[in-house]
């Protein structure tokens, strides 16, 4: 029997890194067969993104590229593992932060050359060309240990690596994709033994995400119950268009939100109303960066005071959507009788 009749390699796709609720699976041979070195919108995407000159524009296209959710399959994009429909035996590790592409695909052929001892199963070149994703695999069944799982792969694999990205060690981890005609697939991939987990307590728990800076110590995580209330206000009036509505009433209403000293009182009291209105938390975040962002103003301070005004408000989420919904509808009934009044 094949090896891989045992591994769970289904993963959550999403379009965008906006995309948090994308209910597309993809296998990842396909993914990897098709999709990184064939797929003619990724090619230019993947280019489109390497074109940019500054880093800022460079990221700004980068989050434009499709995503993969390694974890598995999500309800909900995010850390709380209700929303794990099912975990998969992948894990999608980042090595970066090299000089050059060229020294990348030196460790790249050292990484071939040791691929089954380190259970990879692909490797291919990230949006920048100047780093690798490796696609390896694990026997982990529990995903309360994905962190602990992580850490192992660190510790026992790569201790002295210092292109390895420690920052991937969270459940719901993306992985943009980018085009590589190249990308390698091990050729025993089917016979791979995967690498076989067991719980080491000598590893810390993970830590809480500490955003104390005056707003809140804690992160947000919608409940299921608010990613049901959600579905149900998009399929009338989806979250964009509501953030859309809500920003030109805002811009007219309060013009001076973007002057200094008025800033951070208006990311407050938005993140509070779009939390009412009961707009996801990642579009919320999305929107106020995009809109405060650049005026100067810090994207971890944004987050932050996004993260202390939906706990504060969660209790009233998506109370207000529906009196918002009657206004944009009154407002166009409005405007249709206007005209047709002017016709008369």
């Amino acid at each position: 029997m094949k090896n891989m009749n045992k591994i769970k390699n289904t993963v959550s796709f999403y379009n965008n890194s906006e995309d948090s609720r994308s209910k597309i699976y993809r296998n990842l041979d396909y993914v990897l067969l098709e999709m990184i070195p064939k797929d003619e919108e990724l090619r230019k995407q993947t280019e489109m993104a390497r074109d940019q000159i500054t880093e800022e524009n460079f990221k700004k296209e980068k989050k434009k590229l499709p995503m993969i959710a390694p974890s598995g399959t999500f309800y909900y994009r995010n850390d709380d593992i209700t929303n794990l429909q099912e975990y998969s035996n992948i894990l999608i590790l980042d090595f970066d932060k090299f000089p050059d592409h060229e020294t990348a695909a030196k460790f790249k052929e050292k990484l071939i050359r040791y691929a089954d001892r380190l259970f990879i199963y692909a490797i291919w070149f990230s949006a920048s060309n100047k780093g690798l994703k490796v696609a390896m695999l694990h026997d982990n069944t529990n995903p309360e240990y994905h962190y602990n799982l992580f850490w192992q792969v660190k510790l026992k694999l790569y201790p002295n690596t210092d292109e390895f990205d420690k920052r991937c060690s969270n459940l719901s981890r993306t992985c943009f994709l980018s085009y590589d005609p190249d990308v390698w697939l091990n050729p025993n991939r089917d016979n791979i033994t995967p690498y076989h987990f067991v719980y080491d307590p000598s590893i810390p728990d993970q830590p809480e995400k500490d955003y104390n800076k005056g707003w809140s110590s804690k992160e947000f995580k919608h409940t299921g119950e608010e990613i049901k209330l959600n579905s149900i206000f998009q399929a009338r009036w989806k979250d964009k268009q509501l953030t859309n509505y809500i920003d030109k009433c805002w811009r007219k209403e309060y013009p001076d939100s973007y002057k200094d000293g008025n800033r951070h009182k208006s990311i407050l009291s938005r993140a509070k109303w779009l939390c009412l209105y009961g707009v996801l938390f990642d579009v919320a975040v999305d929107y106020l960066k995009a809109t405060f962002g650049r005026h100067g103003i810090n994207e971890r301070d944004i987050e932050e005071m996004a993260i202390n005004n939906y706990n504060s408000n969660r209790g009233k989420f998506g109370s207000k959507r529906n009196e918002l919904y009657q206004r944009k509808e009154n407002g166009k009934r409005y405007r249709i009788s206007q005209l047709n009044a002017a016709r008369q």
